[in-house]
């Protein structure tokens, strides 16, 4: 794959979904894939849509990484999370090499749509710091996130769900960012076990790497000025129109 056989239609689409997403890994500590899997998936092709996502989980999660200090209790949580996670990966990114293209690409819709429709319509009191109180949903959240991480390159759902009540956004960010750094890896050692890794990934990494830093760079710093609710919405409704465009193509 080269700038010329993607023309620079693909390519300014490409640009422009990348700030969004990125804006949102920035921010949040999740979503690129949200974003970044359905729009590749549709315009290139899904498995290297998920093992991009993967590779530039992994890079930009090590960036961001270095910016937060992390306590003991936080690695506790993270390695918790993080091992339930990467079991269903594993499972997941298997049953990847059994589907069709087809399949793998309605299973993202559906995702993709549900986390959007959650994102508009749930609304959650959130405590300062950190306050788990059901650790054994979390546990099992991880586990069939991690399936959807592996499937659909998008684990970040059912985390999300389960940990949201339970943590402020500045200690949620914090933690996404370690979990999905260790989810990107996990997914990229599975991907690459069933041949689904290319030059292709390293390739349109590069073409959108500006994009990437200059929405990773906004998001980041939008994170404490950013009015979260209204955020959340217009992400929710732009997630439900990648989605049905999507499944109306079937």
């Amino acid at each position: 794959m080269t700038f010329p056989e993607l023309g620079l239609s693909v390519i300014i689409v490409l640009e422009l979904t990348c700030l969004i997403a990125y804006f949102l890994k920035g921010f949040s500590g999740f979503g690129p894939a949200l974003i970044f899997i359905p729009v590749v998936a549709y315009l290139i092709g899904p498995r290297l849509a998920l093992t991009s996502s993967a590779f530039l989980d992994f890079i930009v999660g090590v960036i961001m990484l270095m910016t937060f200090k992390y306590s003991k209790s936080d690695w506790q949580l993270i390695a918790k999370i993080s091992l339930f996670m990467t079991g269903g990966i594993i499972i997941g990114g298997y049953l990847v090499s059994l589907m069709s293209v087809n399949l793998i690409l309605i299973v993202i819709a559906v995702l993709v749509f549900c986390v959007g429709l959650s994102l508009i319509l749930l609304k959650q009191t959130v405590p300062n710091g950190i306050n788990i109180k059901h650790p054994k949903l979390l546990w099992l959240g991880s586990f069939i996130g991690g399936i959807g991480g592996g499937l659909a390159g998008i684990a970040g759902p059912f985390i999300i769900m389960m940990i949201r009540p339970h943590m402020d956004k500045s200690s949620f960010r914090r933690i996404l960012v370690a979990v999905f750094l260790v989810g990107g890896l996990v997914r990229l050692v599975v991907y690459s076990s069933v041949n689904m890794w290319s030059q292709d990934v390293l390739t349109l990494s590069l073409i959108t790497a500006p994009a990437i830093a200059i929405g990773l760079t906004i998001g980041y710093f939008s994170h404490f000025s950013v009015n979260e609710t209204w955020f959340s919405r217009i992400i929710g409704l732009l997630l439900l129109a990648i989605s049905i465009r999507i499944l109306t193509n079937f």
